[in-house]
C-alpha cells in the first residue's frame, strides 16, 4: 500500500476531482461516513459524543459524522472558531447539520479560560480539529483544547491524522492529540506510520473513501507501507525434482571469540528461509570451539588474529568461497579488530558477489564509507541508528527524528538498498522508493535479532530474489516470526533462536 506526504495527499485530492470528477463534497461525505462507521464498530456502547471540529476541511468531515451518529447517539459540536470563517464543502456540511438533532456550542480565540468545554462528561471525543495540512506550530488556543481533551481520560478518534501531529514527520507541533483510534482517509500519511507518532495515533484504520483504484499503486509515489498482500507468489513452489544447488548457498562471514552466537544465528536463518546451503567463515579455532553450531551448517576455517579474530590473511578463501556463493552475509559478530577491519574494507572492494553488510562489517566502514561505493557487488547495508550515525557522521538522534529522511539519504550516498533497523524499520532505495514495516513487537529487543535477519535477507538473496524484494519480504516475514513468537509466549522473554522456528511459517503465511 502507497503511503503519502501532505504535498501527495493534496495533490491527490485536486487531482481526484478536476480529473476524474469526482466532487470534494462526495469525498468528505465518505469520509465523514467512514468515521461514523469506525465508532459504531468500535465503540458501540458509546451514547454521549463530543465532536471537536475546528475551520478547515478535517472540520467538514467532523460535521458529516456527526450528523450520520445523531441519528442514534447524543451528539454535541464543538466549533473552535468563527463559523463565518467556514468555506466551501465544510461550511455547506456545518449548514446541513442544523437540521440534524446536533447540540452546537462555539468558541472562539478570545473565549475566556473559566467557560472552556469540560470533555470528561463524554463517552467518546472525535477529534477533527487539525488536518494533514497543519505545518505550523499549534497557536495557543488550539494547544488548551489539545491538552484538555487529551486530560479527559475520554478515547478519542482522531479524524484523518491526530490534530497537533506533522503529516510527514509525525511530531508533535509541539503538541497533538492522543488518540484510541485514527481514521486516515484513503491512503496512510507517512507521519503516522513515524515511531515519534505511535502514542498519538493509536490503532490505524484506513478508510476507502472513494478514491480511483490506480491511486492506490499510483507510480511516482515514493513511499509504501508494507502488507501480506506485497509477498504473495514472491518466492515460486519449490520443484519436486529440486536439491540444495537450486536454492542458491550463502557464505555468512562473522564470528569472533566473544560473539560466535552472532555468526551461528546468522547462518541458521538463511537455511529456515529456503536456502539450500550455508556456508560459515569463522576464526580457525572457533570451528573447533563452535560447539552450539547447528549441524546443517558448513563450516570453513579461516586464519585467525591472536585474539581470535578473522585476519586479512583470509582474503583469498574468502573470496573465493564468494565466488561459489549466490550471497554474502558478512558483519555479524566480526569485532573491530585492526587486522579484521582491513580484511572487511578489501573484501569489499574485490567481491563481485550480492552482499548483505551488517554490524561489525558496518563499522569497518565508518572510516572510509568511500569503500562502499568502490564494491563490484551490490550491496544491502543492515545498521541500526548507532551505525548509520557512524556511517553518516551524525547523531543518532538526528537519524530518529526523520529516519525515512536519512535513510534515503543513506541509501543515495553509498548506492545500496538500506535496511534502517528499529521499530518500524525502513527500507530505502537510491531511487528515492521507502517502506516502512508495520511488523513485529517489543519483546524483539534483545540481543541476536539483527543477526537473525541478516541471515534471513541472505537466504532470501541466494534463492534469487532482487535485492530490494529480499529486504522488504524479509524484514517483514522477520517481524511477523517475532509476532508469532509473542502471540505464543507473551512479549517478555523472546530471545532470538526463537524466530528461527517461526520463520517457515511466517514465510508459508505470506507467499501462499
Amino acid at each position: 500500500m502507497k503511503a503519502v506526504t501532505r504535498e501527495e495527499i493534496a495533490f491527490l485530492d485536486r487531482e481526484a476531482s478536476e480529473k476524474y470528477h469526482i466532487p470534494s463534497l462526495v469525498l468528505m461525505e465518505n469520509a465523514g461516513r467512514a468515521v461514523a462507521e469506525s465508532v459504531l464498530r468500535n465503540y458501540p456502547k458509546v451514547q454521549k459524543i463530543a465532536v471537536l471540529a475546528g475551520k478547515g476541511n478535517n472540520a467538514g468531515d467532523g460535521f458529516v459524522a456527526a450528523r450520520y451518529l445523531s441519528k442514534n447517539k447524543s451528539v454535541t459540536l464543538f466549533l473552535f472558531g468563527d463559523p463565518e470563517r467556514l468555506k466551501g464543502d465544510a461550511l455547506s456540511n456545518f449548514q446541513a447539520l442544523r437540521s440534524f438533532p446536533v447540540k452546537i456550542e462555539e468558541f472562539h480565540e478570545t473565549s475566556p479560560a473559566l467557560n472552556f468545554p469540560d470533555f470528561s462528561s463524554f463517552d467518546l471525543l472525535i477529534d477533527a480539529v487539525f488536518g494533514t495540512g497543519l505545518k505550523g506550530v499549534v497557536e495557543e488556543f488550539y494547544q488548551r483544547i489539545i491538552e484538555t481533551a487529551n486530560g479527559s481520560g475520554v478515547p478519542i478518534l482522531a479524524v484523518d491524522i491526530p490534530s497537533g501531529l506533522d503529516a510527514n514527520s509525525g511530531k508533535p507541533l509541539p503538541v497533538a492529540i492522543r488518540a484510541s483510534t485514527t481514521v486516515t482517509m484513503g491512503l496512510p500519511k507517512v507521519g503516522l506510520l513515524a515511531p515519534s507518532a505511535y502514542e498519538f495515533v493509536g490503532e490505524l484504520e484506513v478508510a476507502d473513501i472513494g478514491y480511483p483504484p490506480e491511486f492506490l499503486f499510483r507510480e511516482g509515489l515514493k513511499g509504501h507501507l508494507l502488507e501480506p498482500s506485497d509477498f504473495k507468489g514472491l518466492l515460486p513452489p519449490r520443484k519436486k525434482d529440486s536439491h540444495k544447488g537450486t536454492y542458491g548457498k550463502v557464505l555468512v562471514i562473522a564470528g569472533s571469540l566473544r560473539y560466535r552466537g552472532a555468526a551461528n544465528l546468522a547462518a541458521f536463518a538463511s537455511l529456515r528461509v529456503g536456502a539450500g546451503l550455508a556456508v560459515l567463515a569463522l576464526p580457525r579455532s572457533l570451528c573447533l570451539k563452535n560447539v552450539r553450531k547447528p549441524d546443517e551448517v558448513i563450516h570453513l576455517p579461516l586464519p585467525e588474529t591472536e585474539e581470535y579474530t578473522i585476519s586479512l590473511q583470509a582474503l583469498e578463501m574468502a573470496l573465493n568461497e564468494a565466488e561459489d556463493s549466490k550471497a554474502v552475509v558478512l558483519g555479524p559478530g566480526l569485532s573491530q579488530h585492526p587486522s579484521t577491519r582491513d580484511f572487511v574494507l578489501k573484501f569489499l572492494k574485490e567481491n563481485p558477489t550480492p552482499t548483505l553488510l551488517d554490524a561489525d562489517g558496518l563499522n569497518a566502514c565508518a572510516s572510509q564509507p568511500e569503500v562502499l561505493l568502490s564494491t563490484p557487488a551490490p550491496l544491502i547495508l543492515t545498521p541500526h541508528p548507532g551505525e548509520l550515525s557512524r556511517l553518516l557522521k551524525v547523531k543518532t538522534a538526528e537519524i530518529q527524528e526523520d529516519r525515512v529522511r536519512v535513510c534515503l539519504k543513506a541509501a543515495l550516498d553509498f548506492d545500496s538498498i538500506v535496511v534502517l533497523k528499529g521499530f518500524r524499520t525502513v527500507i530505502g532505495d537510491p531511487a528515492g522508493n521507502f517502506y516502512i514495516n508495520p511488523t513485529g513487537n517489543p519483546g524483539m529487543a534483545s540481543g541476536g535479532m539483527g543477526d537473525v535477519l541478516a541471515g534471513t535477507i541472505g537466504g532470501l538473496l541466494a534463492q534469487g530474489l532482487t535485492p530490494l524484494e529480499a529486504c522488504t519480504l524479509g524484514v517483514y516475514a522477520h517481524g511477523l516470526a517475532g509476532d508469532m513468537v509473542a502471540a505464543e509466549m507473551g512479549e517478555r522473554g523472546i530471545v532470538a533462536s526463537d524466530l528461527l522456528q517461526k520463520l517457515p511459517l511466517a514465510l508459508r503465511s505470506l507467499l501462499s
